[in-house]
């Protein structure tokens, strides 16, 4: 293909800004406050860029069909110091969907496959589990997420197995949820349907249809899906990291991404993509040339199954909204890389950004912050608002959030909360209502209430349909009523389904309830039924009810109309035996006998199988531990990676199936705290043990208990109270990409070795993974 040559020249380079620019001016752009907008959303990328910690992006913007921008930021190499320029090739990730989905559209205009058409139709052999099904698995269940099986990425992450090697193993995985009844995330169900399509036309493989019916068409002469070409293609960005904890960038080996092709694996630059974006904006046409329908937007711009907060999943494409406009888009994430494509048909109006980082909250973060400085009002300018009401520091306690400070300041002309261990988020001018949204999204807003001296006495945070209250630090909340007249209700409540009693108690001089597992609800006074509304949903209630002695006796729950739980009071002389303590436990559990016996055998060497069962593969493992301080875990899947963790008191290293780092912060703080010894001795890895409760389980009593340790999630055990053995263990585990993530791990098939008592079956499910089993078929000491 003929590389095509860059008339336009460079303009202007922003102050502090490593940029090069390429404007091909839109009519619209002739207008000087859009050439206003554009140079200060140039600013504002460029800011996020460097609040981000991202090393280098390349951003284009198509409108009415031009690129009214095309600019390199910061850094493709940190090494050689060389500057992103509009040409330089970055990995696209998972934003290559649309093109499978996109060529697929294209054969069923020539009627050579069909959305509905079976997987088997064109890959016989290609016939996952499923769950519930009554009907084949369909190239439309496969483009949308819908199978019912999980992701199961470690069957292309080492990039050593091929794609028909890949999705025959995918036969073996279990699937997670009923067919078509859930969103989950798959990309082997992508490298299927790009097999699929390239089998319907008889090319050689997926590639090759790509190339022949995309990338030439769209002269996309800078993109290739292929590992071998992606250096001749241009000159291609190098990955990075950035540990927040040593302020430093560590260097990401670029991995080979050709068995992911269809699903992630094709590489590009924002002058490419922009071409990618005009003919999507377009409705399939190109330089005059149609060569995609109409029809075909209709069903992948169709909504096929809903994905939650504000969104929904097309056929290779997110679909959201923006102050009620449609938004077709979609994020991607490749070791060391990250994407956003999001178009905005309505105002025929684009964008593509491509960075050098694994992951970053300026993909999201890009489309509202795009939409808003070009289309909403604010861009106008106008007079400013001064901000000395509102900021300050707000505490917070819901959700993650244990007397954390969010801290309310000006960004760039904008109000902003910094929320901590996320981000700084930039607040919209308030709404009629007086709320501000974020300009990162507008599935969360705040807003302020009261004065005193001149000062918000507190911020509301709105998500999820909640509202959470966070008080200004200093601020003492006013009683409503008579605080003796809230004494009455505090007390315990027992449910027998929860495994501690609900608390009633009086906090911020409010009355409010502790629920178990969850968080402390501060209620609204009663209604005239008694009702007292949840402050942080109005849709949740309690009612007390008083029983002829003028005593509080019951505690109702209601979520509407409808009672969702019912606690009755535990007074003292029925409350039945007093909860152990932690000290207790430790006895019951012969702790100090235990951890002799491990320091006698010079620690031990457990060895056994790691099977993930939504994925269908399994491995071997082996743990060594010899000392409270030190451990080591191997897990080898053969050719699909190996998975290496080594804590010592020097050091906290992983290698994730060729993703290698040194552990630090609160990372390396999680590792260490999750020490094999942990399950046994908690007293040494945890700064608290909470006894928070007891009932009845599955015919056995249990104890509930909550782990705690600064800067990590709780973790909450469910103890068998006769044998001490831990059943279940819940809580979130920190990600670097994705965040906490929850897990639950269930314990079973105890026995006594050399003074352990150790379970030799552990399962961990998370949504992302679903279930992990490992079974241990040898525990040893390494003193043998």
């Amino acid at each position: 293909m003929k590389k095509t040559n860059v008339k336009q020249p460079i303009l202007r380079a922003l102050t502090g800004v490593a940029v090069s620019a390429l404007m091909t001016v839109a009519s619209v752009a002739d207008d000087v406050n859009f050439d206003i907008r554009l140079e200060k959303l140039a600013e504002a990328l460029e800011e996020k860029r460097q609040e981000l910690h991202i090393p280098g992006m390349a951003v284009a913007i198509i409108k009415d069909d031009k690129i009214i921008m095309a600019r390199g930021f910061g850094k493709s190499d940190l090494e050689a110091g060389t500057a992103v320029t509009p040409e330089t090739v970055f990995g696209i990730g998972s934003t290559s969907k649309a093109f499978t989905s996109t060529l697929v559209g294209m054969l069923a205009d020539e009627g050579k496959l069909a959305w509905d058409d079976a997987a088997t139709k064109y890959i016989p052999w290609f016939t996952p589990q499923l769950k519930g099904a009554e009907d084949d698995l369909t190239i439309r269940d496969m483009l949308s997420h819908r199978s019912g099986i999980s992701r199961n990425d470690i069957l292309w992450a080492s990039g050593k197995v091929g794609r028909e090697a890949m999705m025959r193993e995918s036969l073996d995985a279990e699937p997670l949820t009923p067919f078509r009844k859930q969103f989950n995330y798959n990309n082997v169900m992508y490298v299927a349907t790009g097999m699929a399509s390239a089998k319907a036309v008889g090319a050689h493989d997926w590639d090759t249809l790509l190339e022949t019916r995309i990338l030439e068409p769209l002269d996309m002469d800078s993109t290739t899906s292929r590992d071998a070409r992606v250096d001749e293609v241009g000159t291609h960005a190098k990955g990075y990291r950035w540990n927040e904890d040593t302020g430093s960038y560590t260097l990401l080996e670029r991995k080979n991404t050709d068995n992911i092709g269809a699903a992630g694996g094709i590489h590009s630059n924002v002058l490419d993509m922009a071409n990618w974006v005009r003919f999507h904006l377009n409705k399939g046409s190109f330089k005059g040339e149609k060569l995609l329908s109409d029809a075909q937007y209709g069903e992948m711009w169709n909504t096929q199954i809903q994905v939650g907060g504000g969104a929904t999943y097309g056929l290779g494409w997110f679909l959201r909204e923006w102050e009620g406009k449609k938004i077709v888009e979609h994020g991607g994430n490749i070791l060391g890389y990250a994407a956003q494509v999001a178009l905005m048909p309505e105002e025929n109006l684009g964008f593509v950004l491509l960075a050098n980082v694994t992951a970053s909250p300026l993909q999201q973060g890009s489309m509202p912050l795009v939409w808003d400085m070009l289309l909403g009002e604010e861009a106008e300018g106008g007079a400013s608002e001064s901000f000395d009401t509102f900021i300050g520091e707000y505490t917070a306690n819901f959700g993650p959030f244990n007397n954390a400070t969010f801290t309310v300041k000006e960004q760039n002309g904008r109000l902003a909360v910094d929320v901590p261990g996320q981000q700084v988020f930039e607040l919209k001018a308030p709404d009629e209502e007086g709320k501000r949204y974020f300009v990162i999204t507008n599935q969360v807003a705040v807003s302020f209430d009261g004065a005193e001296n001149g000062k918000a006495n507190q911020l509301k945070m709105y998500q999820n349909g909640m509202t959470f209250e966070l008080p200004r630090k200093g601020v003492t909340v006013k009683a409503e009523v008579d605080i003796e007249t809230l004494q009455p209700f505090v007390g315990d409540y027992e449910a027998g389904r929860l495994p501690a009693p609900i608390k009633a108690q009086i906090v911020n001089n409010r009355l409010a309830i502790d629920v178990p597992g969850e968080m402390v609800y501060e209620l609204h006074l009663p209604d005239e039924k008694g009702h007292r509304q949840f402050r942080v949903n109005p849709q949740l209630s309690a009612k007390f009810t008083v029983g002829d002695s003028g005593a509080v006796e019951k505690l109702a729950i209601y979520r509407g109309e409808r009672k969702a739980l019912e606690a009755t009071r535990a007074n003292k002389a029925d409350a039945g035996p007093q909860l152990p303590t932690a000290d207790d436990i430790a006895k019951l559990r012969k702790v100090k006998e235990q951890v002799a016996a491990f320091q006698k055998a010079g620690g031990f060497r457990f060895k056994g199988t790691l099977t993930m069962k939504q994925a269908g593969v399994s491995g071997t493992l082996e743990n060594i531990v010899p000392n409270e301080d030190s451990f080591e875990q191997h897990v080898d899947f053969g050719d699909y990676g190996q998975i290496r963790t080594v804590v010592n008191p020097e050091k906290a290293f992983m290698d994730n199936l060729g993703d290698k780092q040194n552990l630090t912060g609160i990372y390396e703080t999680q590792v260490r705290r999750d020490h094999p010894l942990a399950g046994l001795d908690w007293a040494t890895y945890y700064d608290q043990v909470l006894v928070v409760g007891q009932r009845e389980h599955k015919g056995r009593k249990v104890l509930a208990l909550r782990l705690k340790k600064e800067g990590l999630p709780d973790v909450r055990i469910m103890l068998d109270a006769e044998t001490g053995d831990v059943l279940r263990a819940r809580g979130r585990v920190l990600n670097q990409v994705t965040g906490p993530i929850p897990f639950e791990t269930t314990f079973s098939d105890y026995r006594d070795v050399n003074g352990l008592r150790i379970p030799f079956k552990v399962n961990q499910f998370t949504p992302m993974a679903g279930n992990i089993l490992i079974e241990y078929e040898s525990v040893e000491p390494i003193a043998d």
